[in-house]
């Protein structure tokens, strides 16, 4: 299996990083451990991006697939309804130091703002948008690479509820830099 990381730091375990620091060291060289649900989260994603996955899903996994479809769409059309561009599963790098990969961005170039979705497929508690150390990364990358000035970023877990949801404007995009670039220090 291809590592698209490459070995370096991830949004995805960027609260990890922020709280145990050397638990980017300690996983170095550590084989992949999926488990059945994560496998099962990955078909979901999978095909939410347009690909076609064998097995193919099972009708809980449709559900919930479709479930993510549906309120990603009611997101976008609220947040961003005039959008140029549409960008799913794209992985962002920072100076080719850390990275992250949104499930969907959509980019309102006139207005200079995004919007970035991560779908989450499973039941278990994951931090509101509003405290998540992932999607403030992937708002930082996301900002940084389309010139935005403002990014609102989205939690899709459809088991768990509704979507919840957090703004970052331009002064919040450079702490969350700030505070990023702190914990990649750290590591």
């Amino acid at each position: 299996m291809i590592d698209e990381r490459k070995g370096l730091p991830s949004a995805s375990s960027m609260e990890r990083y922020q709280l145990c620091p050397g638990s980017y060291a300690a996983e170095q060289g550590q084989p992949d451990d999926t488990s059945e649900d994560a496998e099962s989260g990955n078909r979901i994603h999978a095909v939410l991006a347009g690909e076609t996955v064998t097995p193919t899903l099972t009708d809980d996994e449709e559900r919930t697939m479709e479930a993510c479809r549906s309120q990603a769409q009611a997101l976008l059309d609220a947040i961003i309804p005039h959008r140029d561009e549409l960008i799913l599963e794209r992985r962002y790098w920072r100076a080719n130091q850390w990275s992250g990969k949104p499930d969907v961005v959509a980019i309102d170039g006139i207005f200079a703002e995004g919007l970035v979705i991560d779908y989450k497929t499973g039941r278990g508690e994951v931090a509101s948008a509003e405290g998540n150390m992932q999607l403030r990364a992937l708002a930082v990358l996301v900002s940084m690479e389309h010139r935005l000035d403002k990014v609102t970023v989205a939690i899709v877990q459809p088991l768990a509820g509704s979507a919840s949801v957090c703004v970052y404007k331009a002064d919040d995009l450079r702490k969350a830099r700030i505070e990023i670039s702190d914990i990649l220090t750290a590591i």
